[in-house]
């Protein structure tokens, strides 16, 4: 039998198919034996981290301007500033990655915003991997 055939299954479900032998993830396949130091990151959404601080930064200087110009506007513009950091955040959410070395060189394995699904996917792969390692 080939040495990625089949196997056991743990996961197939989205894109992603674990066994005991391999994980695969849209039409990329890696060997579960190849596979080591496996880590999970959260990358940064510089288009919400960068509408925050401008919510930081801007909300209060149009309150502080009420002095000088019409109050309806400065709180229209503060009120616009925060609701555009709360919309960029909650439209994007923060991915999780899988990210392991596959003979020796770092690679993406999986990503996706779904903090269940992630789960899932991680314990599958731990179980595979505790299987294909004799005790």
């Amino acid at each position: 039998m080939d040495a990625l055939g089949p196997g056991r299954t743990y996961l197939r479900d989205r894109g992603v198919h674990v066994t005991d032998r391999y994980l695969a993830v849209d039409g990329y396949r890696w060997p579960i034996a190849d596979l080591t130091e496996l880590w999970t990151a959260r990358p940064v959404d510089r288009l919400a981290d960068r509408a925050t601080l401008n919510a930081l930064f801007t909300a209060p200087l149009a309150l502080a301007l009420m002095a000088w110009a019409p109050p309806a506007l400065c709180i229209g513009y503060a009120t616009v500033a925060v609701t555009a950091a709360v919309v960029a955040h909650r439209a994007r959410p923060k991915p999780y990655e899988m990210w392991g070395a596959y003979l020796g060189t770092r690679v993406l394995l999986f990503r996706t915003t779904d903090q269940s699904f992630y789960g899932r996917v991680s314990r599958a792969l731990v179980r595979a991997r505790e299987r294909a390692t004799p005790s």
